[in-house]
């Protein structure tokens, strides 16, 4: 498990734009799949820990300045994002990922499973809306579909 406690202005981003680039080069070729959990619930985050950090290359964050951070240093395959963060909210969050890389793959995390809600997310780029409490069927059903998307086939 990967984690960052440094932080950044969502300004900063820029400077590492070279960063990612070459990072989304590798994102094909590299297995395990890369995911960023940004949670800042930690007994979610143990689950999804739990759940997916044995099979996969997990990174978490809890918070928005360091998710979009570190969506830029690893290019991740997929992006499990909490909607309600304690520095911004994840649809700020999604819009800034799908500036960075239209083809990013992001999945919406939420306790609020309202209509509104979910097509606010599909709407504005996520792949996909897991409502908690969860199930791990669909976290593994997301990573697989985002190697699908990615054109990504890990043995």
């Amino acid at each position: 498990m990967i984690t960052h406690a440094q932080t950044s202005n969502f300004g900063e981003i820029a400077s590492l734009r070279e960063v990612f680039l070459e990072a989304k080069k590798l994102r094909r070729a590299r297995c395990p799949a890369y995911v960023l959990l940004v949670e800042d619930d930690p007994l979610t985050r143990h689950v999804v820990v739990g759940t997916l950090g044995e099979s996969n290359a997990l990174i978490t964050e809890e918070n928005a300045q360091n998710a979009v951070t570190s969506y830029l240093l690893h290019a991740p395959d997929v992006v499990f994002l909490d909607i309600g963060l304690p520095d911004s909210d994840g649809f700020t969050v999604l819009d800034q990922i799908m500036a960075i890389d239209p083809d990013a793959f992001v999945v919406m995390f939420s306790g609020h499973k309202d209509l509104c809600t979910i097509d606010k997310a599909l709407k504005n780029g996520a792949k996909g809306f897991v409502s908690k409490p969860f199930k791990r069927e669909a976290l593994h059903n997301y990573i697989k579909g985002s190697s699908v998307h990615h054109h990504k086939y890990c043995i």
